[in-house]
């Protein structure tokens, strides 16, 4: 494959004018559509480009995604990016999913600042993309969370900041619901890294650490690692984003096909959620 000025391979000329803005320190894994022609079509793993990738436009002979990943759309105004009429409608239209996971500087996510950032487009149980990126914060990574992380300032010194990875978010989770484990964390700290750009992160939310520990009773921890190990989920690396995305996203799986999509759908939430709960 031809390299851009970047050194990122290109697919093809017909894919080239779409890769807009791909992080250079990101990665983005394409997954072949259930239609591809070729069955080598996909699995790609692109890396190495500058700036952010902003758009799902992708060739269905070239890569051979689902027809929702073929339209290019600019995701939200620039107030919000969700609108009313897209309102969830559940598993009438199928089950697609967000599964994110956000390496923070601070235990508090209201205070810490994003320094890692993993997402996986699903259909039902079928991975259509992942992506991951590094996020350079303003101020340094504390000792606490250098030793929980492994993540150092020398590692995001060359990072994008996270407002030239936040349209890749926007894309990634558009019309799909967000599943994180505790994604009451996650979605507060991206909460707050959307108000910073000057945008709002709506979304419906889904929460794999309650849905465990509702349909996976007696459990003595119900963090991701525990539960990793007592259904038998291979879990390599704790608290990276990558790792910890691709974890939630199998715990995901295996919740869905043990207790059907009605019972996992039916604790889908909104975000931000009311006052009240």
């Amino acid at each position: 494959m031809q390299d851009d000025h970047y050194g990122c391979p290109l697919l093809s000329r017909s894919v080239e004018p779409c890769l807009h803005h791909l992080a250079y320190t990101s990665v983005v894994k394409l997954a072949p559509g259930p239609e591809a022609h070729d069955e080598n079509a996909g699995g790609q793993t692109l890396q190495g480009c500058k700036a952010q990738f902003d758009a799902f436009h992708y060739c269905h002979d070239t890569v051979g995604f689902s027809p929702q990943y073929r339209r290019v759309e600019r995701i939200g105004a620039d107030t919000g990016t969700r609108s009313d009429k897209d309102a969830y409608q559940g598993v009438m239209e199928g089950a697609r999913f967000a599964v994110l996971d956000v390496e923070t500087t601070s235990g508090d996510p209201r205070e810490g600042q994003v320094m890692e950032v993993a997402g996986f487009a699903m259909d039902d149980m079928t991975e259509r993309l992942r992506w991951s990126s590094l996020v350079r914060p303003l101020g340094s990574v504390p000792p606490f969370i250098r030793r929980l992380t492994g993540l150092t300032d020398a590692m995001l010194k060359d990072a994008p900041r996270f407002h030239e990875v936040v349209k890749t978010l926007e894309t990634i989770t558009q019309d799909r619901v967000v599943v994180a484990h505790n994604v009451r964390f996650d979605m507060t700290a991206l909460e707050h890294e959307f108000a910073r750009t000057g945008l709002v992160f709506d979304r419906y939310t889904l929460c794999t650490e309650r849905l465990s520990r509702r349909l996976i009773p007696a459990l003595s921890h119900y963090n991701l690692g525990s539960i990793c190990r007592h259904l038998g989920i291979p879990f390599h690396t704790a608290h990276r984003a990558l790792s910890d995305a691709e974890a939630t996203a199998k715990l995901l799986a295996y919740l869905l096909t043990e207790h059907g999509h009605d019972v996992v759908m039916e604790q889908v939430n909104t975000w931000p959620q009311p006052v009240n709960d």
